[in-house]
């Protein structure tokens, strides 16, 4: 087997951990609320109160994600033995 055929082979049978997951959706909802801050800061009048909304809604969101991944840390922290398992 050639290094590239192993590397492939790991590939295929490689599998993301519950915590890769939760880090990726976390930082796709803390960005989408930097986002959504930003065009609130920015936005006219007479769009403030749905841009507003629309940060709180991200925030809410963003808020979740973290408390998903600071629940997979806190159990792989209780118990080392644990992959970062769901």
């Amino acid at each position: 087997m050639t290094g590239h055929d192993a590397a492939r082979t790991w590939w295929l049978h490689a599998r993301r951990l519950p915590v890769d997951d939760a880090y990726t959706a976390w930082f796709s909802a803390f960005s989408r609320c930097t986002q959504a801050l930003r065009a609130w800061s920015t936005a006219p009048p007479a769009t403030r109160a749905a841009t507003y909304r629309a940060y709180l809604a991200e925030l809410e969101l963003e808020e979740a994600a973290a408390g998903r991944l600071e629940q997979l840390h806190l159990r792989a922290a209780a118990e080392p033995s644990v992959r970062w398992a769901s």
